[in-house]
């Protein structure tokens, strides 16, 4: 009974492959597929990563969610009902592309860049003709906002009229 025991144990953690990721699951499922697997990042253009491992759950008639891993990749991919296409989200790789110099930005251009939900963080040097009181400091810009972060600790938003307004 033991080692029945220790097989069941060991093989928990063991992807079992599937040929469809939106195969009907009643339970969570921890699934590898390859190439010849339906419904993957692969086969929807995503990436040319041939093998990978996902979790899934639910049943395409009602509710399901997918999360998919490429191998060799640092990429992830969900794909659910609701939106019923994969979504790529971001990777340690795209958050150091996202840090830039903003000193050269206008401020039509930082509105520009944050019209997304992924945080875009840089920074503007105190030359610059829209830092806020001449300050040297960080932008945090996402979901239609920016917050500007001097090195002394003053905190600025940007308003409506195109302005950075002093929050404290």
């Amino acid at each position: 009974m033991y080692s029945d025991l220790n097989t069941t144990n060991n093989n928990l953690s063991k992807a079992k492959y599937t040929n469809d990721l939106f195969y009907d699951r009643n339970e969570p499922a921890f699934v590898s597929w390859n190439g010849d697997t339906l419904n993957t990042p692969l086969k929807a253009g995503l990436t040319d990563c041939q093998e990978g491992f996902a979790f899934c759950y639910g049943n395409w008639n009602s509710y399901m969610t997918v999360i998919a891993f490429a191998k060799n990749s640092n990429k992830m991919w969900a794909c659910g009902k609701a939106s019923g296409n994969w979504v790529e989200y971001v990777t340690k790789n795209d958050l150091n592309a996202r840090f830039m110099d903003m000193s050269d930005f206008t401020i039509e251009k930082i509105k520009s860049v944050y019209g997304t939900n992924i945080p875009i963080v840089g920074y503007i040097n105190y030359t610059s003709a829209i830092a806020p009181d001449g300050n040297t400091g960080f932008v945090l810009a996402a979901a239609h906002c920016a917050i500007f972060i001097s090195l002394t600790g003053s905190i600025y938003g940007l308003t409506s009229g195109n302005n950075w307004e002093k929050k404290n």
